[in-house]
């Protein structure tokens, strides 16, 4: 079975952009970044790609936004994502009604 290398945890995050002659990296990367460092990217923000929403538990939150643009389509946040058993009963509801609808 192969293992995975440790070449990414022996160096620096930049590094992983830089071409090692004769290493596991052959061909040109990106840098690996992390979620903080994508939504203070100001390239992600300048595109939309970050959308802040207000989730009643944490306050201001951001997400990733969607990439994909079409000229004639709205493109909003949405919703923030849903709290821990938020809709548990909804979901638990749904399944009796299913188990009953096929006679369990």
């Amino acid at each position: 079975m192969n293992q995975p290398s440790s070449w990414p945890a022996e160096r620096e995050r930049a590094d992983a952009g830089r071409p090692v002659p004769g290493g596991p990296l052959a061909r040109p990367a990106g840098e690996l970044k992390t979620l903080d460092c994508v939504y203070d990217s100001e390239q992600a923000r300048a595109q939309g790609l970050v959308w802040e929403v207000d989730q009643p538990q944490l306050g201001r939150i951001r997400l990733p936004g969607n990439p994909v643009r079409y000229s004639r389509s709205a493109m909003s946040p949405g919703l923030p994502p849903p709290a821990l058993g938020e809709h548990t009963g909804e979901v638990r509801e749904g399944l009796r009604g299913r188990a009953r609808a096929d006679g369990s």
